[in-house]
């Protein structure tokens, strides 16, 4: 084996291996920024967040912080669950339009990849990336039971 072909061997193992230590490296990265952004998504983590990012001064200001985030996620829990209804709403008149263009095959395709996406986002929420765990009987952010 000449000198050429083997660094050119070398050259190419190396970059190959460069991108998938790379790619690997980016899908861990993005699956952690995912489980930090779906623990905002519960009142505990998102009252968590502003905490860590505002860092009260005394306990007063900590329980008015508090207060004041459980409320603003009450109201982000209301807008969404509207939100999520009326997207719903949307997707079920696309699908009533849809009906009479598409064929049997097409329309069962669409059903099933809605189906699928819900699935998927059903789970997405389970997992919950970590955070703390949230009331799912109304679907809405949920306050935590262990704040004064």
């Amino acid at each position: 084996m000449t000198v050429q072909l083997k660094s050119a061997l070398i050259l190419g193992t190396t970059l190959v291996v460069g991108i998938l230590i790379g790619a690997l490296a980016t899908g861990a990265w993005t699956r952690h920024r995912m489980r930090q952004l779906n623990t905002m998504r519960t009142q505990p983590g998102l009252v968590h967040a502003v905490e860590r990012t505002v860092q009260p001064t005394d306990s007063v200001q900590a329980r008015a912080v508090r207060e004041a985030v459980r409320r603003t996620a009450d109201r982000i829990g209301a807008i969404n669950r509207r939100n999520r209804g009326e997207i719903a709403a949307q997707f079920d008149s696309l699908q009533a339009e849809l009906r009479p263009i598409l064929t049997d095959e097409q329309m069962q395709r669409l059903v099933e990849a809605r189906a699928r996406s819900r699935q998927r986002y059903r789970d997405g929420r389970r997992r919950g990336g970590g955070g703390p765990r949230r009331d799912r009987s109304n679907d809405s952010l949920a306050p935590d039971p262990s704040a004064p």
